[in-house]
């Protein structure tokens, strides 16, 4: 048990009764927001999701559970409602962006897009360091591939592993290795390069990080190994571990370093080196391993005889084992990039205009920041690596019925939802939250 039912006090009500499920698309959003600014009103906010139920559906409820809870009803046209029960169909996937809200993005997005990215700026500072501050941060950088069909602007042939020759975009992203938040990214066209404007990205993602901060590191791939973005790193004191790219310089001297038994398949070396162009030397690490039949079909890295090469520029004071070992753990990149493709419309284009599908990206991004603050802030333990798709069926999904008791609105949930005590729960530590302002 996570809390006790104080249904009275909230006029949340779980009792027995049967309707159709609705979906509370406001979830986390309107969660924390009312908890941390009680004087907005709750009508005032309001996602993409829950702007197309208000086209799609003429109405729609928010709760704010702030203080004294209240419904309030919001009618966009004239049909005809019920205000007993509330209905809106399942949907797993984002609901589609109509052409209102299209032609609202195009028109808008020079003005608003700036304007989010600076407030979700300020919300990633503020939650970065809840609940409490720590001194170290790891920040992990990668791109994707979205591939698109139409003639959207900026969806051209460039980086595309997954479906090559075809068009697409190509966004960045940067997140923290331990707490999941997402602190930079933005779309680009198809054919950029995967370091462009990383460093730009890097800037701003560490102006965020609190001023007490004692070591920041940084890991990446072989897209990022670049002269310019590792002597920003370097000139910012900041340990990183960084895939290089085997050029024919490297291809030639791997083969003849002095290796150091791991285990039965893996050697490893280390040697300085400077790239052509490069302001000074680098630590390089190789990591040699011998292979099997199966697993060089799997690889598609250089390989001599019967030996892959993997190297990685660094300046982190590890062995060369702990060095890949270092890299290697960051596989919760590869799911947080599922994640916001999957579940989140991040670099879709909803309409044919860059900008404006750069801003629908950033409310993909701060919708995913959300919910890893929702989930760190206000479920329990056990709770913490659920999915997107798991809290929608567990938490979201709930069946509801409005009543009015002496003249009073109240949401009543039935009483053997097994998630009750989670729900109550994470309501209690809503109100624990500290204002933003």
């Amino acid at each position: 048990m996570y809390a006790s039912n104080r249904s009275k006090e909230r006029k949340i009500i779980f009792q027995r009764w049967s309707t159709h499920p609705f979906r509370w698309r406001v979830f986390a959003t309107s969660l924390l927001t009312a908890a941390s600014a009680p004087h907005v009103p709750l009508s005032s906010i309001a996602d993409t999701g829950t702007e197309q139920l208000l086209q799609h559906h003429g109405t729609i409820a928010l709760i704010d559970v702030s203080h004294d809870p209240r419904v309030e009803y919001h009618r966009v046209d004239d049909a005809s409602w019920n205000q007993r029960s509330l209905s809106v169909p399942h949907r797993t996937s984002p609901i589609p962006v109509s052409e209102y809200s299209a032609g609202f993005l195009v028109g808008k997005a020079g003005i608003l897009r700036p304007r989010l990215h600076a407030a979700h700026n300020l919300l990633r500072s503020r939650f970065l360091i809840l609940p409490r501050v720590h001194s170290s941060y790891w920040l992990d950088f990668d791109s994707t591939a979205r591939t698109l069909y139409g003639n959207h602007e900026g969806v051209v042939k460039g980086y595309n592993p997954g479906h090559k020759g075809k068009k697409s975009y190509h966004p960045s992203i940067c997140t923290e290795a331990h707490f999941h938040d997402c602190l930079g990214g933005e779309l680009r066209y198809g054919n950029a390069h995967t370091a462009e404007g990383i460093i730009d990205v890097f800037d701003e993602a560490v102006t965020l990080l609190p001023s007490g901060t004692r070591e920041i590191r940084v890991r990446a791939d072989s897209g990022f190994y670049s002269k310019d973005f590792i002597a920003r790193l370097s000139q910012n004191y900041v340990k990183f571990a960084v895939v290089a790219r085997m050029t024919s310089a490297l291809e030639h001297r791997v083969p003849g370093l002095r290796y150091h038994r791991i285990n039965k398949v893996e050697s490893t070396a280390e040697f300085q080196y400077q790239p052509q162009g490069w302001d000074k030397p680098y630590r390089f690490m190789v990591l040699r391993e011998k292979l099997t039949e199966t697993r060089k079909e799997q690889l598609t890295l250089f390989t001599i005889d019967k030996y892959a090469y993997h190297a990685i520029v660094t300046n982190l004071d590890l062995t060369p084992y702990g060095v890949f070992s270092f890299y290697q753990d960051r596989g919760g990149m590869e799911r947080i990039i599922r994640t916001v493709k999957e579940d989140l419309p991040f670099g879709k284009a909803p309409t044919h205009a860059f900008d404006a599908n750069a801003l629908y990206a950033e409310l993909s991004l701060l919708g995913y920041n959300v919910i890893v603050w929702f989930k760190r802030l206000c479920l329990p333990e056990d709770w913490q690596t659920y999915t997107i798709g798991t809290l929608r069926h567990r938490l979201l999904l709930i069946p509801g019925n409005f009543t009015r008791t002496h003249n009073r609105p109240e949401l009543k949930l039935p009483k053997n939802s097994p998630y009750q005590d989670t729900f109550l729960y994470a309501l209690d530590r809503i109100k624990e939250l500290s204002p933003l302002v």
